[in-house]
């Protein structure tokens, strides 16, 4: 055994294209606990090595709990890369999902405003008044009337 576990459980989370954020949230453990074992200041616990392999399926454990045969059960490096990859953007993708929907209730809250301020200045609202005598000469209509457009 020439690495530790800690090394070990590093170069899998690069092996699968994977930050420690990214897998943390894959085995749905906290980034702590596994920067933790990744730094050395900790062991996987039990707890942490049954999400592993129960995540990712075609990890050996033999090897990333004594360093003994190779990464992956068979030779399926080339998939676990890709549904690494795939992991990743899916939760880059919800955290901008995120971002977007509040966004959205952001511009929704804007365009309620802008309504009642449109309304106001039609005078559909009860609490604002517009003095409809205000007249506006244009070239195109000649008179417009605030709220109303009536040709000349």
């Amino acid at each position: 055994m020439d690495t530790t576990i800690h090394e070990r459980l590093s170069k899998l989370i690069k092996e699968f294209n994977m930050n420690t954020s990214s897998f943390a949230k894959a085995i749905e453990k906290s980034y702590n606990a596994i920067e933790s074992i990744v730094k050395g200041k900790t062991r996987p616990s039990y707890d942490v090595l049954e999400a592993i392999f129960k995540k990712f399926p075609d990890i050996n454990p033999t090897w990333l709990m004594n360093g003994e045969g190779e990464m992956l059960r068979g030779n399926q490096k080339e998939s676990a890369k890709a549904d690494g990859y795939l992991q990743e953007h899916l939760i880059l993708l919800e955290q901008n999902f995120s971002k977007l929907l509040e966004q959205l209730k952001v511009k929704d809250q804007q365009i309620a405003g802008l309504q009642r301020t449109v309304d106001a200045l039609v005078g559909k609202s009860e609490d604002v008044t517009v003095d409809r005598s205000l007249t506006i000469e244009h070239p195109a209509t000649k008179i417009i009337r605030l709220g109303y457009a009536q040709p000349a």
